[in-house]
């Protein structure tokens, strides 16, 4: 993976970014696999908007750094 530095952003951040649109409470686990796998690829910058379901997509994510322990390392 390939990272850049980003002027007020103390941390690298992946050039590619993972969406989050498929993220759902219905299939938290799921998207847990899928945010795992991301992140084993090495990408930790994330793409999330209030829009994407209602905001389950943000949850989701939320939910999922807190379970990891992550949340410094996520953009």
């Amino acid at each position: 993976m390939k990272y850049t530095d980003i002027p007020g952003i103390a941390k690298p951040i992946s050039r590619l970014v993972q969406g989050s649109v498929m993220l759902t409470t219905d299939d938290v686990e799921r998207g847990f696999d899928l945010l795992d796998a991301a992140l084993e690829q090495g990408y930790n910058t994330f793409d999330t908007a209030p829009l994407y379901h209602g905001g389950q997509c943000a949850r989701v994510l939320g939910q999922w750094m807190d379970s990891r322990g992550n949340r410094e390392q996520i953009v």
